[in-house]
């Protein structure tokens, strides 16, 4: 059974390097942050095209801008899986874990949680990320589990 924090989305704690850290579950406006800086991550397809097209005919370059200038203008959303691979690499885990610790920890920078992060484990750092969705996990044997999964 998982502790009573998690399965309300209450605050926990972690302790790094002897000292105790308040950690909140992340809320809608940290996700519209977290949203905000992947897409502020993201290259300009046309930049990348004009790269690729260096060298090659008018009729493949054609093909690739034309892609890149589609990608461009579509609706700039993060995906629900873009946002899940972000959230665990490096740069989206020391950002996520800097906005768990600000409610609690406003004195904390961005570069003072990556320096905290620099101190955990890959294992605590995905306990850490299960805790701070904000989201309970439900009931693994319920039948409504197996049918989200397939």
């Amino acid at each position: 059974m998982r502790a009573l924090e998690e399965l309300t989305a209450a605050e926990g704690t972690q302790v790094i390097g002897g000292k105790e850290y308040t950690l909140t579950p992340l809320t809608m406006r940290d996700y519209g942050k977290v949203m905000k800086r992947i897409r502020g991550e993201r290259g300009d397809p046309v930049e990348v095209a004009k790269r690729l097209c260096e060298g090659l005919p008018a009729d493949e370059r054609r093909v690739i801008l034309d892609r890149a200038f589609t990608e461009a203008t579509k609706a700039k959303h993060v995906t629900a899986e873009e946002l899940d691979t972000w959230k665990f690499s490096i740069p989206g885990f020391c950002f996520c874990f800097w906005l768990m610790l600000l409610p609690k920890h406003p004195e904390l920078s961005e570069e003072d949680a990556v320096q905290l992060v620099e101190q955990l484990g890959e294992e605590c750092m995905a306990e850490i990320m299960s805790k701070g969705d904000g989201l309970p996990e439900g009931n693994p044997e319920s039948p409504a589990q197996e049918t989200v999964a397939e």
